[in-house]
């Protein structure tokens, strides 16, 4: 199971800005989420299962995550 660093968890952070809460609580998921190996488009976990951008059977906000991690990609500069 490959890990990432918590700032790789981009899903975790629009979810959770999306329901409103806290950055505190957004690092935390981040971080426990870098921990544990989740899947990168990890948006939550529930009983030590993590849920991805790709179960979201709401289709409107399945894309809107989408087009959010796209605009992100698209202001990063290569390598980082």
């Amino acid at each position: 199971m490959k890990k990432y660093n918590q700032n790789a968890y981009r899903c975790i952070g629009i979810w959770g800005r999306n329901l409103g809460s806290f950055p505190s609580y957004i690092k935390n998921e981040q971080r426990i989420a870098a921990e544990q190996g989740a899947p990168l488009t990890a948006i939550y976990a529930r009983d030590g299962v993590w849920s991805t951008v790709e179960e979201i059977e709401n289709i409107p906000l399945r894309n809107e995550i989408i087009r959010k991690l796209a605009e992100y990609a698209a202001t990063q500069r290569i390598g980082e």
